[in-house]
């Protein structure tokens, strides 16, 4: 009974081991520097405001054992912005001996970008790495009749440092949410200037007039919002020179910390999220919480989109 059950297991490890996965596993136990390779996903993004050294594009290697060199052949293809082969102008990946494959020794081969050699563009830069040929018959590029990502799209955001003059200048203000409880938050069609902040290069201000409708516009807000690595930041706290219940119940917008607008790419456009009657919450006072703002009204939601002149 036991011999049963020693051959019983053996047979379904043999099994398990010949059925991984439907991607022709079976020709690994034959021949383990066998396989094919692919990229992890379709589509790559890099802001060059905060990735300014060398990017690696992971290329998996489905190759249990890779006992041999293994020259990886790529294309570089350009889609918009400047030509990528101006840049760089490999095309082979080399992979040595007794690396990569599916034991990830060293982790996964990677082409590598130098972006220092295109940090000063002025414009996004997209292109596509496709994967063409490799040098050993037994490893090829995806797996015919299956569905695997044999090519890469690149974008690449021009920093937003001030020095390269992004996000400066004059743009034209839509408010893309409804207005608010006084009606619009600003007006449409505003044309503002933006200039640095006071919080670096990365940072951004304008002037705007605040409730136009009711005529309030003295003084006049000064907005100001961040690039991040995370989004978009607005400033915390925007006061705004306005007040309810005799000067009490102070107007103050600022960053909605829950929905900062992405990252833009390239400065034609820029969404700002922020939130209208934002409440300023005191820990130490008692029931002192967020949730409700100026003159009694409750955190609204307020995006705007800012379009180059």
């Amino acid at each position: 009974m036991k011999n049963i059950l020693k051959i019983t297991m053996l047979v379904l490890l043999t099994l398990g081991y010949g059925c991984d996965g439907d991607d022709d596993g079976g020709r690994f136990s034959s021949d383990p520097n066998s396989g094919w390779i692919q990229f992890q996903t379709e589509t790559t993004d890099i802001s060059l405001s905060f990735d300014d050294t060398v990017y690696g594009l992971p290329v998996v290697m489905q190759v249990p054992y890779n006992l041999t060199d293994l020259n990886i052949g790529y294309e570089l293809v350009s889609v918009s912005g400047l030509d990528v082969n101006s840049f760089y102008n490999q095309n082979t990946l080399t992979v040595p001996a007794n690396e990569g494959g599916t034991a990830l020794v060293n982790g996964f081969p990677t082409i590598d970008f130098d972006l220092s050699a295109i940090a000063d563009i002025t414009e996004p830069m997209v292109f596509d790495v496709i994967l063409t040929s490799t040098d050993r018959n037994s490893v090829t590029v995806g797996i015919d009749g299956a569905d695997r990502i044999i090519s890469n799209r690149v974008s690449i955001c021009p920093a937003n440092a001030t020095n390269t003059s992004n996000f400066l200048g004059d743009y034209v203000l839509t408010v893309v949410t409804e207005e608010g409880p006084f009606g619009p938050q600003f007006e449409d069609g505003a044309v503002v200037t933006l200039v640095e902040g006071a919080n670096g290069s990365l940072s951004r201000s304008f002037l705007i007039d605040y409730l136009p409708g009711v005529g309030a516009g003295d003084p006049i807000t000064n907005i100001e919002f961040t690039f991040t690595s995370e989004g978009v930041a607005v400033a915390e706290e925007i006061g705004t020179g306005l007040s309810c219940d005799g000067g009490v119940s102070a107007l103050v917008f600022g960053n909605d910390t829950e929905n900062q607008a992405a990252l833009p790419c390239g400065d034609d456009q820029i969404f700002l999220n922020m939130l209208d009657f934002k409440f300023i919450g005191d820990p130490d006072v008692a029931g002192d919480v967020n949730g409700t703002g100026g003159c009694g009204e409750q955190d609204v939601a307020t995006t705007i989109l800012l379009t180059k002149v």
